[in-house]
Order: structure tokens, then C-alpha cells, then sequence
């Protein structure tokens, strides 16, 4: 199909629509395929030590954030059940009735 001129309106001037190519060859899929990506030649490669040193200050990050969580969670449960102000908490000791009584049914709907 050859080339076509289009024009709607009289004063503007024509602009022409050609087809598109319809089939993909192989040096086109090529083209796409390789368009942005680095070879691995190009790539960057990180060594076992590097990725070690990684991994443990990953670690000790997430295990100095476990501990904080921990005081973080003893610290609001002695406020809202105890009434003191203290970081220490062990789940495994019986506190007894809290000072509150029942209004200590109210904490969660407080922190909520």
C-alpha cells in the first residue's frame, strides 16, 4: 500500500501515514532484547567477603531492633498496667490483679 496524504481541515497541511513494519526479524528481537541490559561481562560482581559483611551488619541491626521492640512492649505494658515507668518485663512472673481493676480493660482501646 502506498504512502496517503491526510487532511481535515483545508487550512492545515497534509501529513502523510505510512505503514508500520509488521513482522519481527531477528535482528529486531535482538535490538529490543539487548536495549538497556548490560552484558555479564559489564555487570557488577560483588565478592563473598562483601556480601558476609552484609549479611552480619543486617543481622546486628535486626537483632538491636528486636531488643528495642522488646523494652518498647515491656515499657507500655508496665503504663498501661502497672502504672510505673519502667522498661523490665518478664512475662514469665505472675504481676497479680492490677492497680487499675477493671478499668484496665480500657488500655487497648486508649492505645487504639
Amino acid at each position: 500500500m502506498a504512502d496517503q496524504s491526510v487532511s481535515c481541515d483545508p487550512n492545515l497541511e497534509p501529513f502523510r501515514v505510512t505503514r508500520m513494519p509488521t513482522g519481527l526479524t531477528s535482528d529486531n528481537i535482538k535490538a529490543i532484547a539487548a536495549g538497556g541490559r548490560k552484558s555479564l561481562l559489564e555487570e557488577r560482581r560483588v565478592s563473598l567477603l562483601v556480601l558476609c559483611g552484609l549479611a552480619l551488619v543486617i543481622g546486628v541491626m535486626t537483632g538491636l531492633g528486636a531488643v528495642v521492640f522488646r523494652a518498647l512492649i515491656g515499657f507500655v505494658h508496665n503504663v498501661s498496667y502497672n502504672g510505673r515507668l519502667s522498661f523490665v518485663y518478664d512475662a514469665n512472673i505472675s504481676e497479680g490483679p492490677s492497680r487499675f481493676g477493671d478499668f484496665v480493660l480500657l488500655s487497648p482501646m486508649v492505645g487504639a
